[in-house]
């Protein structure tokens, strides 16, 4: 399966509430060693400068920083024998972990943190905010913190209607309202047309309809999306007004991603 599938079925599927511990600091003596079973939560540790700290890794967490980090778990399975010969502290995820799992590593003294993953912007910060406590980053983390906070709406953007294309063809998905994606788009000035919706399907009759001003996504996207008859009279595509986003940056959510790709998108629209 490939990688935008991969983050495409954990956008979709339904997000279970937070198991762990109940404190986050690392109060011991040692070091935390962490085992990250998220890409995102990986590189929230390499964006806090505390990879050291990583001791075992997904497949998908392919960044440099980690490349000689024992590999834990792939799309399918999670490698518990591994996991526990590697001796972790922690055991951290963005996505479900299943009960067996989780109930098998904490019999072995590991504390398993299983987050929810984020629908805003405000919950990258926080889930950011707990890995930071394990990692003991504070500094790091204002740092990001306040370079979101100083991000302002790009004056080319403001008030343009926007339609975010997560995958196009047969069907439609895109970034209903309660995504950290419509938060984007509110960040750079626009506004989502698809913030009437809950889930990540659309209709295409809500998107014609609609009459975006911009189309936002990956090369690819764009061009499945331009060359659809039933669409040749959408504003965004008779004007080729297109917004290009990097999907292995923009789909992992996390607070230097998130910036990264906001200047990606001040440079298209200065």
């Amino acid at each position: 399966m490939n990688k935008f599938l991969f983050f495409l079925f954990f956008s979709i599927v339904a997000i279970i509430s937070f198991r762990g511990i109940n404190k986050y600091t690392n109060n011991s003596n040692s070091q935390p060693r962490i085992v990250s079973l998220s890409p995102s939560i990986t590189k929230k540790i390499i964006e806090l400068k505390k990879s050291e700290y990583l001791v075992g890794r997904t497949s998908f967490c392919n960044y440099n920083e980690v490349k000689n980090i024992e590999v834990v778990s792939d799309f399918n399975n999670i490698n518990i024998d591994k996991i526990i010969i590697i001796h972790p502290t922690h055991v951290i995820s963005e996505y479900p972990i299943d009960d067996k799992t989780f109930y098998i590593l904490r019999k072995n003294n590991i504390n398993v943190i299983s987050l929810n993953t984020p629908k805003s912007i405000d919950e990258i910060i926080k889930n950011t905010k707990i890995i930071s406590e394990i990692v003991g980053s504070k500094t790091e983390l204002e740092t990001l913190v306040n370079k979101i906070n100083n991000l302002k709406p790009i004056e080319k953007l403001k008030n343009h209607s926007m339609y975010y294309v997560l995958s196009t063809g047969t069907s439609e998905f895109t970034a209903g309202k309660d995504t950290y994606i419509n938060d984007f788009i509110n960040l750079i000035g626009g506004k989502n047309i698809a913030n009437n919706v809950d889930n990540w399907s659309y209709s295409k009759e809500y998107l014609l309809n609609s009459n975006p001003d911009i189309i936002i996504s990956d090369s690819f996207n764009i061009n499945e999306i331009a060359k659809n008859k039933q669409y040749r009279n959408i504003t965004a595509i008779k004007e080729k007004n297109y917004i290009y986003i990097i999907p292995d940056i923009i789909n992992v959510p996390t607070l230097g991603n998130i910036i990264e790709s906001y200047k990606y998108v001040y440079n298209q629209n200065k």
